[in-house]
């Protein structure tokens, strides 16, 4: 789909280009002398100025390298290095040469301030000048409101300004070259500030270094006084420590560790014996005979055991219970043993522990001792080796910059530049001149300029066109009519009647609806013309004024309205012959408006209308109905159902398109289509002037010589 519809597209595209391109180039075609005109005084404007009116200005460039292979005596790098050569340096430094401090050295270097070049209060007083003066001094300062004088300081700032809004530095790109360039009055003045920048920049340069190392000087002097008291401080520290504690060294520690760990695995061991003695004293105190005797073990136990062939006697009971309370006494006597065995342990175990503990804890404070006392030893070191450098560096910095060429004074103005002036001045004569002729054009973009145009954005047959009637009265409009039968206002009415009658082929239509989309679009003028004109052919035509809000076509008439209106006949359902006003022109009867009321399209709604329609027709051969615009309200859509035709004025110039499409859709969504439009209020000279109108046409070319008015 893609495939097929894209062409078409570009086709489409390419004559809306093209299309727009043809008006642009019409427009300025039709402006053609206007923009002669404003090109030649923009060049004669721009030519008094170069010759007459501008100041020559000098410009003179002296052009700085920056070095990056520094010599040093000593080596000093982190404390005075140079400049490296990368992207943020070279940025660096051209802000450094466009900076205030160095203009000011300048500035004093050179005594500008009593420069009136520089000085604007030394300088003459020019024409502006003189008339901001005079314009200050005639309105009033609020009292509050004092002027005071410019200190010296305000004015050594307000030259300084001045000599920045002349300078200017670039860099050259891809390299370390910088060029200082000054515009003067004068051009050995240009090239001494250049040179005057330039050696203040190197100055300052080797300014900066040397104030630098007289700085780091100071501070890595009493840096390093602070070093040493604080080495100092560290190794008493140590030796105070030494001699306050009992230390060994590490080897001794971890044989105590090694210790420690020897005791522990003795004293698990005796904890476990303890807990097997603990079971086998349980066992020996719940055991009957028989199990004693198998778990001691015991020949008496066994023997006494092995006599009795059943109970024993209380004798040999005597005996084994003497034996046995010998045994468990035994045990118990083991198991206390192993009880003070674990005791023991533990308490070495817990005092090689304190042991350990204390001597680690003395072991990592001399350890850290040690560590601080050393870091001050390399801190003070490496401070007195930069203290000596530093020293001996002092009064042999290089500067990081050198002038490759100094600044000479121009024999030629840099400005003003006479062909580019002179360019642009009949470039900007020209696109002003443009501009004016395109916003002219583009003033008449919000309405239809031409018949063409309106039917090929409507789709609908314009029959007819009216020119603009200028008068001060609605009364005049049709007074010049009746007294210029033969103008090209009448014959447009002429005109527009035929079309009218001619619209139809098969019937010519009676009842003719005239409205359009808003107010003040000569509505009302054309459908009193419409009416006279077709009563020129002989028939009875009936002039209705249903626009009943503005009751606008008796004033056009000239006559006041009868008691009877049409307001009042649909509202009391009168008779409409009560309202009708015979013969006010010859074969015209007009129906005026009356006042308006704002249900009045609920009236017009009602089979008042249609048969007070059908009732004159038998009288009248055309009825013409001036209807309000049909964008505001609803009446002339209501009114439309009556109507053989519909006439849609649209006001040249003034309508937009959407409000025509708007209003020809109101008729339409209800079934009624517009019959014609009808451009009105013509204007002839703005036509000519933006070339719309047609050369052939009673407003312009040979047309405006054929009719007498």
């Amino acid at each position: 789909m893609s495939l097929h519809n894209t062409p078409s597209r570009q086709h489409s595209i390419s004559e809306d280009g093209t299309r727009q391109l043809a008006e642009l180039t019409g427009i300025l075609w039709r402006g053609r002398y206007t923009l002669l005109a404003s090109t030649l005084a923009a060049l004669v404007l721009g030519a008094a100025y170069v010759f007459y009116v501008a100041t020559p200005i000098y410009k003179s460039v002296a052009t700085l390298v920056l070095e990056t292979r520094e010599e040093q005596v000593v080596d000093l790098q982190g404390v005075i290095s140079g400049l490296p050569p990368d992207s943020s340096t070279v940025t660096t430094e051209v802000e450094v040469l466009r900076s205030r401090g160095l203009a000011a050295k300048v500035v004093d270097s050179l005594n500008l301030i009593e420069d009136p070049e520089f000085n604007v209060a030394l300088r003459q007083a020019s024409v502006a000048d003189k008339l901001v003066s005079v314009a200050r001094s005639i309105v009033p300062r609020p009292s509050t409101t004092e002027v005071l004088p410019a200190t010296e300081a305000q004015v050594r700032e307000a030259v300084v300004g001045e000599l920045l809004k002349r300078q200017s530095v670039q860099n050259v790109n891809g390299s370390l070259v910088f060029h200082v360039s000054i515009v003067s009055g004068s051009a050995e003045k240009a090239a001494l500030i250049a040179n005057t920048f330039a050696e203040a920049y190197i100055s300052d340069q080797l300014q900066v270094k040397f104030d630098a190392a007289n700085q780091a000087t100071d501070w890595l002097t009493k840096r390093v006084g602070e070093l040493q008291v604080e080495l100092e401080r560290s190794e008493t520290a140590v030796r105070t420590f030494r001699s306050k504690t009992d230390l060994i060294d590490a080897e001794t520690l971890a044989l105590l560790d090694r210790q420690q760990k020897e005791v522990r695995a003795r004293l698990d061991a005796a904890r476990a014996e303890l807990a097997d003695q603990r079971a086998y004293d349980g066992n020996l105190a719940t055991a009957s005979d028989a199990e004693l005797a198998e778990m001691t073990r015991d020949a008496t136990l066994m023997r006494i055991l092995s006599e009795a062939d059943g109970p024993l006697s209380p004798e040999q009971r005597a005996n084994f219970d003497a034996v046995a309370s010998r045994l468990r006494e035994q045990s118990a006597q083991a198991r206390n043993q192993a009880t003070q065995d674990v005791a023991a342990l533990d308490t070495t175990a817990n005092a090689l522990q304190l042991r350990i503990d204390a001597q680690s804890a003395d072991l990592i404070i001399l350890d850290q001792l040690l560590r601080e006392a050393q870091a001050s030893r390399l801190l003070y070191e490496y401070f007195l080796n930069r203290m000596k450098e530093t020293s001996a560096q002092q009064g042999i910095q290089q500067a990081d910059s050198r002038v490759l060429s100094y600044a000479v004074a121009p024999t030629d103005a840099a400005l003003p530049r006479v062909s580019l002036i002179l360019a642009v001045a009949g470039l900007a004569g020209f696109l002003l001149s443009a501009a004016f002729c395109i916003s002219r054009a583009v003033s008449l973009a919000g309405g239809f300029h031409t018949s063409t145009e309106l039917e090929a954005i409507t789709g609908k047959a314009v029959l007819g066109e009216v020119p603009r009637i200028r008068t001060r009265n609605r009364s005049q409009f049709f007074k010049y009519l009746r007294e210029n039968p033969t103008s090209a206002i009448a014959e447009a009415f002429r005109n527009l009647r035929t079309s009218v009658l001619m619209s139809n082929s098969d019937t010519r239509p009676r009842v003719i609806l005239v409205s359009s989309s808003l107010s003040g679009e000569g509505k009302s003028g054309i459908s009193l013309a419409l009416a006279h004109q077709m009563s020129e052919l002989g028939g009875k035509i009936l002039l209705v004024d249903a626009d009943t809000r503005r009751g606008g076509l008796a004033s056009y008439l000239g006559v006041n309205p009868s008691e009877r209106t049409l307001t009042e006949a649909v509202k009391e359902d009168l008779d409409w012959r009560d309202a009708v006003i015979p013969e006010t022109i010859h074969n015209l009867d007009f129906v005026p408006g009356g006042a308006g009321i704002s249900n009045i399209p609920d009236y017009f709604a009602k089979q008042w209308f249609p048969t007070f329609i059908e009732e004159a027709l038998q009288q009248y051969d055309t009825i013409v109905i001036d209807t309000p615009p049909v964008l505001l309200v609803t009446d002339a859509r209501i009114l439309a159902r009556i109507a053989d035709t519909i006439l849609f004025v649209v006001r040249w110039n003034s309508t937009s398109q959407q409000q025509v499409q708007d209003g020809i859709k109101k008729f339409e969504s209800l079934g009624y289509p517009v019959s014609g439009l009808i451009m009105s209020m013509l204007d002839g000279k703005g036509m000519r002037r933006y070339g719309y109108d047609n050369p052939y046409g009673p407003t312009n070319g040979r047309g405006t010589s054929y009719f007498k008015n």
